[in-house]
């Protein structure tokens, strides 16, 4: 077993450059990437003398590692490399894909995804730029055929198999929007729309907390398909759906169940009181026996920093038996950036709620009519996050109805 951290920097360096020369100048900076000692050349000849008796203690041969006067390189057959195997089997799956085999593309992206145990050299600390530019590279290989791999099973109509997968990958890069696009596909294909909508609102709150910036065309693509998914008729402001061409009109379906919360805070603490008066509030809201239909208006109110977005977000989980129609959350704070406007938590809403985007209006007050007609009747939580002023949440209030906002 070959140990000590300058030995194993040398067999990657030859390892990711297999059956080439890897100049002495290249693995005397990827060992010492900082500032080289004056007697690095003979260090390096310490390691590679090191390295060929590790290969000789493993019944290998010791001549695999040859000097050729310029550097080393280290003989390697294809069979011996994941880093080959891999490469080879990509290029095999794009070459079944151009030849129009889908399916077999697909079996041999998987086989080289198998191949694939973790980050390159995550063990090693300090590889240097040329290292961690080669290393940085292979995990764009790596990246762009997982979303070649993704979309020919999305193509195959297989989205059940990529959807875990793509659930971690959009957690771990959240803001990778083509990825978050694949995330949104998926769900659609495999029928989960409401689970789409809120995976698309997810996606589109980080970005702009982030970036500023609205998701680009893929990521809004993505939802539009969604969308019409989820009506396949025409839906006017009064939520009931006309069919196309004036033909008959079909049974609606059942309305989606939103449940698009933030993450749920970790447990909190001295907040037992206050959110057994909040159940109490919710119990005589949701109760479907009770004589008022009107929808709870519940105010969260203390200074900055005391935790209110957090028990609120907490408490949506806790009361969500209560509100099986759906619970959703939307803010007014944009960062650095003055408040969102209401017309734009509206617009979030009613996508959130499969109204097709065609059918918001640019006038705030008809979105503000759309959303009561789309809350109507529904047993329904929605948090509204750092309000302002009464002026600000007046347009998200419903009207009639069991629903409650926080």
């Amino acid at each position: 077993m070959l140990t000590g951290t300058k030995p194993r920097l040398l067999l990657a360096a030859l390892l990711l450059s297999p059956g080439r020369t890897v100049a002495t100048s290249r693995l005397v900076d990827g060992l010492w990437p900082e500032s080289p000692p004056a007697s690095a050349v003979r260090n390096l000849r310490t390691y590679v003398h090191r390295l060929r008796q590790t290969l000789d203690r493993g019944g290998d041969s010791a001549g695999r590692l040859v000097h050729d006067g310029t550097g080393y390189h280290l003989r390697v057959d294809e069979d011996e490399l994941d880093l080959l195997r891999f490469r080879r089997l990509a290029d095999e799956a794009r070459r079944a894909a151009r030849s129009d085999r889908p399916q077999a593309a697909a079996d041999l992206f998987d086989r080289a995804v198998d191949l694939w145990g973790g980050h390159p050299l995550e063990d090693l600390t300090d590889l240097g730029t040329d290292l961690g530019a080669t290393v940085t590279a292979l995990r764009e290989q790596h990246r762009e055929m997982t979303t070649e791999l993704i979309d020919l099973r999305l193509r195959l109509g297989q989205p059940a198999r990529v959807i875990p997968s793509l659930r971690r990958m959009v957690a771990e890069e959240p803001l990778d929007e083509r990825r978050q696009a694949q995330l949104v596909t998926a769900l659609t294909r495999e029928g989960r729309v409401a689970e789409a909508l809120a995976a698309y609102q997810q996606a589109r709150r980080g970005i702009i907390d982030e970036l500023g910036v609205d998701p680009g065309p893929t990521l809004q693509g993505a939802l539009q398909t969604a969308l019409d998914a989820d009506s396949a008729e025409v839906r006017p402001p009064s939520g009931r759906p006309t069919a196309l061409g004036g033909g008959p009109v079909s049974p609606p379906g059942p309305p989606t169940s939103p449940q698009a919360l933030p993450m749920k805070p970790p447990s909190l603490v001295g907040r037992d009181t206050t959110a057994g008066q909040l159940r109490a509030i919710a119990e005589g809201i949701a109760d479907p026996a009770g004589a008022d239909e009107h929808a709870g208006v519940v105010l969260v109110s203390g200074a900055p920093g005391v935790g209110k977005s957090s028990f609120s977000v907490s408490s949506g989980y806790d009361l969500a038996d209560l509100f099986p129609d759906g619970q959703l959350f939307v803010s007014f704070d944009s960062g650095d950036e003055p408040p969102r406007g209401s017309g734009e938590l509206i617009r979030e809403l009613l996508v959130e709620l499969g109204v097709p985007l065609t059918d918001v209006s640019e006038d705030i007050r008809e979105r503000s009519a759309v959303l009561r007609c789309a809350l109507a009747g529904r047993r329904l939580l929605l948090i509204i996050d750092d309000v302002d002023c009464a002026q600000q949440v007046r347009p998200l209030l419903p009207g009639a109805g069991r629903s409650r906002r926080t």
